[in-house]
């Protein structure tokens, strides 16, 4: 969005509804707390396909056709007010690093059980226990648990949460 110019888009746009359209470029940028015109335009394309493939094999398709008119009614929106990226995570998240604030998107996929769309003291918690109750067998998946225990500390720190 123009610094210092809010606009109020035509959709009612929540954060998660824009967040679970932000898949990236062949993974890059997703989830980093924008949501690019570029990326919705390949989520879109890389949905379609999908979609296709789908219709092609006789499956359902509905839970496409949902994301799908969702993308297209944004795309509209942002095209409409001139908007070339949206942001979904706090002003605070977005100054952390680009993993951390992966990790943020997962803790409001995963954590948020109550569906609030904000990472408060409880998704915090919930994450900590998550990883803290994974027992990896490798060197790797300790390093992983250690790297996520790592980032949900850092997210909590800039929210001013423990």
């Amino acid at each position: 969005m123009p610094a210092g110019r809010a606009i109020q888009l035509s959709g009612f746009w929540t954060d998660w509804s824009i967040m679970k359209l932000d898949k990236g470029i062949h993974g890059v940028g997703a989830e980093d707390g924008h949501l690019s015109l570029d990326e919705l335009s390949f989520e879109l394309l890389d949905l379609s396909k999908k979609r296709e493939n789908r219709e092609l094999a006789g499956k359902p398709t509905y839970f496409l056709d949902n994301k799908l008119d969702d993308g297209r009614k944004l795309y509209k929106d942002m095209t409409d007010h001139g908007l070339t990226r949206l942001k979904y995570l706090p002003d605070d998240l977005l100054e952390l690093a680009s993993g951390a604030r992966a990790r943020a998107c997962e803790i409001l996929r995963v954590d948020d059980i109550t569906a609030t769309g904000e990472i408060d003291q409880f998704c915090i918690d919930h994450a900590r226990a998550r990883y803290k109750e994974m027992n990896p067998a490798s060197a790797v998946g300790l390093a992983a648990k250690s790297t996520a225990l790592e980032q949900i500390g850092q997210i909590a720190l800039a929210l001013g949460l423990s």
